[in-house]
């Protein structure tokens, strides 16, 4: 699983084709419930596959409402819903992510 999209990084340069997986979530189960998605992103699809290091990683944090929209245990426990798929259910709920394809 993973997301695909033209993204432009920070710095100007464009990625015509941008493969964008998880690498890591980090739940915090303090005052407030919340969860850090990082994410690794590479050139595309090709670069992945062939071992390529990611160009960049991107942190996106979920808490509040959203948290338990996407990863309370009600939702999770919702047909085939696990933390993973969740997690990118969530990212294409984002702005940056609404063109983006789910692959």
């Amino acid at each position: 699983m993973a997301l695909q999209m033209s993204l432009t990084l920070e710095n100007g340069i464009n990625l015509s084709d941008a493969y964008i997986r998880i690498a890591k979530m980090v739940f915090e189960y303090s005052d407030v419930y919340s969860v850090n998605v990082i994410l690794n992103v590479y050139k595309n699809y090709t670069a992945y596959s062939a071992g390529m290091p990611e160009i960049t990683q991107l942190v996106h944090k979920c808490s509040g409402s959203a948290f338990t929209t996407y990863f309370s245990q009600a939702y999770l426990n919702t047909l085939n819903k696990n933390h993973i798929n969740s997690a990118y259910e969530w990212l294409l709920s984002l702005e940056p992510y609404f063109d983006a394809e789910e692959v």
